[in-house]
């Protein structure tokens, strides 16, 4: 295990980002944003991994210097880096983010943290805290639900991350979707049905991807940002050549597919 003040030290870091990219969006969209954090920040306390099997180690918590008496006392926080043991082995991690929200044990963990820019660990971990608060909210603090319609929440985690591209990527995130959204319209793609709309992709690194997040040499980071520009991109062609069909309805689309539910 690495020492625990490296752990810290990143999660406080990341936690800071977090709160900057929030800072870029509309006041609507940022107090959503800030509510997440804020709950994270409230019942998260840092976790350190152990020797496997889901097993880790109970830190103090975000804020104060108080440890939980027990596992499910908070929300563990854990940062693994890639010589970490994985507290979730790979046929068992599902997700499309570098994170992933535990329920059964009340764990929010980001993986091999080593791999990935400042930036994209922050979208992960805003990405998570929404689902934490929409999960576990109403469990630890009474709290309703985020999104009533259950179906329709990770579409709308993953469109709360779309809008924090935009704001806080600006023109460089714009320069990358545009350039997807050309390569889809050389595609001439045949109109789908309605909720049927599938993520067509190009596969390319556009060079602004490593202006915004930094260059990287692993496959996992590269593919992720070109699923983050592909989503946008397919939102926008489609709700653009189809005016019958809303950005929401066709993430949701898109969604379903990355998932495959």
């Amino acid at each position: 295990m690495h020492p625990k003040s490296e752990y810290s030290s990143l999660l406080k870091d990341v936690i800071a980002m977090a709160k900057r990219m929030i800072a870029c969006l509309p006041s609507s969209q940022a107090d959503k944003g800030k509510e997440c954090l804020s709950f994270l920040e409230a019942f998260g306390y840092e976790g350190y991994p152990g020797s496997g099997g889901g097993n880790f180690h109970i830190g103090s918590f975000v804020v104060g210097t108080r440890k939980p008496g027990a596992q499910k006392e908070g929300i563990a926080i854990i940062l693994c880096f890639s010589d970490n043991v994985s507290l979730v082995p790979p046929e068992g991690n599902k997700s499309v983010t570098p994170g992933q929200l535990l329920r059964g044990s009340q764990a929010l963990v980001l993986h091999d943290v080593d791999h990935w820019s400042l930036s994209e660990l922050a979208l992960t971990l805003l990405h998570e805290a929404r689902h934490a608060r929409h999960r576990l909210g109403p469990k630890m603090a009474k709290l309703e639900p985020l999104d009533s319609n259950d179906d329709l929440h990770e579409t709308n985690t993953w469109l709360f991350i779309a809008n924090i591209l935009v704001m806080w990527g600006k023109e460089i995130w714009e320069k990358a979707v545009s350039q997807e959204i050309t390569w889809l319209e050389s595609r001439n793609l045949e109109q789908p049905r309605p909720g049927h709309i599938a993520c067509d992709e190009s596969a390319q690194d556009w060079p602004e991807l490593e202006r915004l997040f930094g260059a990287s040499e692993f496959a996992e980071v590269r593919r992720f940002r070109r699923a983050l520009v592909s989503l946008q991109a397919n939102m926008r062609y489609w709700s653009e050549r189809d005016k019958t069909l809303n950005p929401e309805s066709i993430c949701h689309s898109l969604v379903k597919c990355y998932y495959d539910y």
